[in-house]
């Protein structure tokens, strides 16, 4: 009896140990697995074991797509990264996978054209930035489509 009860508590506690050494911290801007800069797939669950997020690290820090999903597993916001910095085109869904929003950076600066839609799939703002300076000609849209703005940077 002895012998099988050291032998639970020996699974649990190697149990245990796996589940730990699959985490990663962020910490510092920098994601480690226990003492060590992180470089692969990471992934990560709702409870119900729905993908809640994936991303590629290198060297503790994002690189290439972060995809992250609603609980129901349907998409919620595709980011990238080159080397830690926002670098190319974020995407943003609703619920009903409505695309809301279109960004563009460039070595971690807002740079290019930015889309806005509300929640029935209408363009509410059409606006470029130029290495993270407002730039060209800003529109914004109200509910029914009637252009209610218009600014030249």
């Amino acid at each position: 009896m002895k012998k099988a009860a050291f032998i639970i508590s020996l699974m649990v506690v190697c149990l245990f140990g796996v589940v730990q050494a699959q985490e990663i911290e962020l910490r510092d801007g920098f994601y480690f697995k226990g003492e060590h800069l992180f470089t692969g797939k990471y992934t990560e669950h709702y409870p119900d074991g729905v993908v809640k997020m994936e991303m590629s690290i290198v060297d503790g820090k994002e690189d290439g797509i972060v995809m992250i999903y609603f609980p129901d597993g349907s998409k919620k916001e595709q980011r990238s990264y080159k080397m830690g910095l926002k670098d190319g085109t974020w995407f943003t869904w609703d619920e009903k996978q409505i695309l809301l929003a279109e960004a563009n950076f460039k070595n971690d600066l807002k740079h290019g054209r930015w889309l806005v839609w509300d929640s029935n799939g209408n363009k509410r703002y059409d606006i470029y930035y130029e290495n993270g300076e407002k730039s060209g000609t800003w529109l914004q849209w109200d509910e029914n489509g009637n252009l209610t703005m218009e600014r030249k940077y």
